[in-house]
């Protein structure tokens, strides 16, 4: 019997739930140390008291009419079976619990056991990882960052027993100076100032910069910061006044591999809190962490498109508005895209272009050279015409040819070789050219002629004196027409063929 005795004793004191005992009034009778362990009580604080104590309020208010009901009817609603329930620990902390009750008798007398089997870490990982997966989901459907963040610190909140907190990214300023900018915070205001200040501030993000402060201490050393006792603890510099009571604070940094990207801090855990807390929080960080990661990501992405889009925009306004003509063919010589001077040189519309060898646009020799061009170049990389500029013949829908300055450029984009042609219209530039050599064997001829008479002469040398004095093509434009005019003051071909006609001046200018 007495080994029997030693045996359960042995057990009751090793067994890893806690075991409880009461009377038929709800007094402790035994505490084993598991339950001391669970309840933060010492067996001898306990026992002889109600174990409604063990209980929120809600609960044991309600437990000794349990027994009276059961003890009066025999009615079971929890002796004999097992249920989840909510226990208070001596700091306050609830936690939750399986409790198994049966009835036993002991010397005639009425007694319960309860077995109690903690299931805080389940229930911790149960609510971290519909936290986590409802984080990821939203995430998946690109939901509003800020909305995920929210729900995020409110999850957080509810899994710590905390008040208020925050969930942050670090930035640094142009002084490459820290500073915390929130994705999401608890409304602590507690005047109007303060209220005003997170309404205006809580949807971008409140900034904070002080960072000889708790939160600050994270920031700068990159790591943990429990504070259990805040207004002894050498790191917190105060609190503005009216600020809700700080009692304990969690600050927790996570990274991106080596870099600290952002913190997430909570405050006033009853009991404060532990190593052992934050080693739990460790999934909910990397969820914090590639949360921020990927809002970055996207965040450059857009910045990235829009520049994309600008630049494009730019590219397609120059592209339009050039008086040029600009067409890009691929390796085989297809047209692949026109700008509108194309048509206004060529007179062919750019549907007409569009998958045609560009060789259309090219008269007899060049035309049946061109593809022959462009596959020696893929082949020997050796340049005839690419990537410089020359003067060459092309030929329009009607038929007529004209002569034109070709400029050509190799791109490549991805996988594919593209071309690029940029041609302007040389034919009025030709004329002129022309115009103005004719213009110009015209006056030699008449000053040949004058060169007998001296007053011709006379006036010749002086015109070449104030030829030598002439700093500017506009000066020696008018000291050339001045004296024309008097040379020829009665001959109206002359003047006509340098006046009227413009021909001097349009070189000259």
């Amino acid at each position: 019997m007495k080994s029997h005795e030693e045996r359960l004793s042995a057990i009751f004191k090793t067994v890893v739930d806690g075991i409880i005992t009461i009377d038929d009034k709800g007094i402790i009778d035994s505490f084993n140390p598991s339950a001391e362990k669970l309840f933060g009580y010492q067996a001898d604080e306990v026992i002889g008291h109600n174990v409604k104590m063990l209980m929120p309020e809600q609960h044991g208010s309600q437990h000794n009419s349990y027994i009276n009901h059961y003890i009066k009817t025999k009615e079971a609603k929890v002796i004999g079976k097992s249920r989840e329930l909510i226990g208070r620990r001596k700091d306050g902390a609830k936690f939750p619990f399986l409790l198994a009750v049966n009835e036993m008798s002991v010397g005639g007398k009425v007694m319960f056991a309860g077995v109690i089997h903690d299931l805080s870490n389940e229930s911790f990982q149960r609510q971290l990882l519909n936290a986590i997966t409802e984080a990821q989901t939203s995430l998946s459907l690109r939901s509003d960052f800020k909305k995920i963040f929210d729900r995020l610190l409110e999850q957080l909140l509810k899994l710590t027993e905390s008040e208020y907190g925050f969930i942050g990214e670090i930035h640094s300023n142009e002084s490459h100076q820290a500073y915390l900018k929130t994705h999401a915070i608890t409304d602590i205001s507690w005047n109007e100032e303060t209220s005003e200040f997170y309404q205006q501030g809580a949807a971008d993000g409140l900034e904070f910069t002080n960072l000889k402060s708790l939160f600050g201490e994270v920031i700068t050393t990159k790591g943990v910061v429990i504070a259990n006792d805040p207004y002894n603890d050498p790191r917190r510099t105060g609190l503005p006044e009216g600020h809700p009571a700080l009692n304990a604070f969690l600050g927790i940094p996570f990274f991106d591999g080596e870099e600290i990207i952002g913190m997430v801090g909570i405050a006033n855990r009853q009991g404060g809190y532990n190593d052992e807390l934050v080693s739990k929080l460790n999934p909910f960080l990397i969820t914090c962490s590639n949360l921020l990661v990927t809002l970055n990501s996207d965040k450059q992405k857009q910045i990235n498109e829009a520049s994309l889009r600008e630049s494009e925009a730019r590219g397609r306004a120059i592209l339009e508005g050039a008086i040029e003509a600009i067409i890009t063919i691929d390796h085989k010589g297809s047209i692949e895209e026109v700008n509108p001077a194309t048509e206004t040189i060529f007179y062919y519309s750019p549907s007409e272009l569009i998958g045609k060898n560009v060789k259309m646009l090219m008269p007899e020799p060049y035309s049946s050279q061109h593809d022959s061009y462009l596959t020696n170049y893929l082949t020997t990389g050796k340049a005839k015409v690419i990537g410089s500029g020359r003067e060459v013949i092309g030929k329009r829908k009607d038929g007529s040819t004209f002569p034109m300055e070709l400029a050509v450029n190799h791109i490549s984009v991805g996988n594919r070789n593209l071309f690029t042609g940029v041609i302007r219209d040389i034919t009025e530039q030709k004329v002129n050219a022309e115009q103005l050599s004719a213009l110009n064997n015209d006056l030699s001829l008449r000053l040949a002629e004058l060169a007998e008479m001296n007053q011709i002469n006379g006036l010749l040398n002086e015109m070449g004196t104030f030829f030598q004095l002439a700093e500017t093509q506009e000066e020696l434009y008018k000291i050339l027409k001045k004296y024309c005019l008097k040379i020829f003051n009665n001959d109206v071909g002359g003047y006509y063929q340098l006046v009227t006609k413009n021909l001097l001046e349009e070189s000259i200018s």
